[in-house]
């Protein structure tokens, strides 16, 4: 519910959400795998209902997989795809229909771009062991990428 506050604040400050996930994230550390990989997939699908959501959830993803590093890439495939979706959809050449008919602030869009990419970079940043692109991953990824 926290999570949400962007969505329902119009007082939104950044420093309130990034408390919130610090929260969250001291919260992740005390579960085990098989209690953070629902809670991960349940995240994703909240995040799916609004653009704030998915800014929110990003925001989460990027500063998760900053402190869990290499742990992280065991559960960013579950989330991998729908990464990549929202790459495409907030891409800067081309605003997609969906972002047009919610009439989405340019800094909205820019947010989510910023967070997602955050999370990209931390996934490859920590993929040590060079096992998290596999050949479909990268030939999904790469042309969204080359049309930004």
């Amino acid at each position: 519910k926290l999570l949400s506050y962007r969505d329902t604040t119009i007082s939104f400050t950044q420093d309130t959400e990034d408390e919130i996930i610090s929260c969250f994230v001291g919260l992740v550390y005390k579960l085990t795998e098989k209690e953070f990989l629902p809670l991960l997939v349940q995240l994703l699908e909240w995040s799916g209902g609004s653009l704030e959501k998915s800014i929110a959830f990003y925001n989460l993803a990027s500063q998760l997989s900053d402190k869990l590093q290499g742990l992280f890439l065991l559960f960013s495939g579950s989330i991998y795809i729908n990464l990549v979706e929202k790459l495409q959809q907030c891409k800067p050449a081309e605003q997609t229909e969906e972002f047009e008919s919610k009439k989405v602030k340019l800094s909205s869009g820019s947010d989510l771009s910023m967070y997602t990419l955050k999370t990209l970079y931390n996934m490859l940043r920590y993929d040590t062991s060079h096992t998290f692109i596999t050949a479909d991953r990268f030939d999904t990824l790469l042309p969204v990428l080359l049309d930004w």
